[in-house]
């Protein structure tokens, strides 16, 4: 066969065995998509007729605003009814003063769970501009991940005192993740404000 025998072929002579399926380019990195799916494939943000709105990459959270939001989110927690046991009935309005905390204490649990399942974030972290997201993709892991996984579990092994100092000391890695962030696969991230 010599290079004279060769044909140039082109695409309207190529022979069609399905139908080609069409592609679209990825706003945030370029990678062609098929059209039928609905996150790209290499950087995961939505394409096409999906409402979630691209968002650029997140830098992770600081270690003092983290420790900040935590500070904020403690009357909200577990911790603030079981202070409410440890007030000695020997304080003027100590029934008051435990009923309130056993009060704030479930209204925030309650609070929390919803803005964690719905937002990613706890009271700390809204006020302080973190959320949590998953970190394979960037998202809002929901109920199980924010609540079972990482306040829950996280906080039933937090009475483990080896655990708790375990799981602080991690923060201090470079790549900030915590063990509880690890156990859950999520990562606490900076959020900048849309106006």
């Amino acid at each position: 066969m010599s290079p004279s025998d060769i044909v140039r072929l082109e695409e309207k002579d190529l022979i069609q065995l399905g139908p080609i399926k069409k592609t679209i380019k990825c706003p945030h990195c370029d990678q062609e998509n098929y059209t039928d799916v609905r996150f790209c494939e290499r950087c995961e943000i939505p394409l096409g007729g999906s409402r979630i709105v691209p968002r650029p990459d997140l830098s992770m959270a600081n270690l003092t605003t983290r420790i900040i939001a935590k500070i904020i989110d403690l009357p909200f927690t577990a911790a603030s009814i079981i202070l409410a046991g440890q007030i000695p009935n020997s304080i003027n309005w100590s029934e008051v003063i435990q009923l309130s905390l056993i009060l704030v204490g479930a209204f925030g649990m309650i609070t929390q769970a919803i803005l964690l399942s719905t937002d990613g974030q706890t009271i700390g972290k809204k006020f302080m501009n973190l959320k949590i997201v998953s970190v394979s993709t960037n998202r809002n892991g929901g109920f199980v991940t924010n609540v079972v996984m990482r306040a829950i579990v996280n906080g039933l092994l937090s009475f483990t005192v080896v655990y708790f100092v375990i799981d602080c000391a991690f923060m201090f890695f470079s790549n900030r993740l915590c063990l509880h962030d690890y156990i859950a696969g999520t990562k606490v991230v900076k959020i900048t404000q849309t106006r």
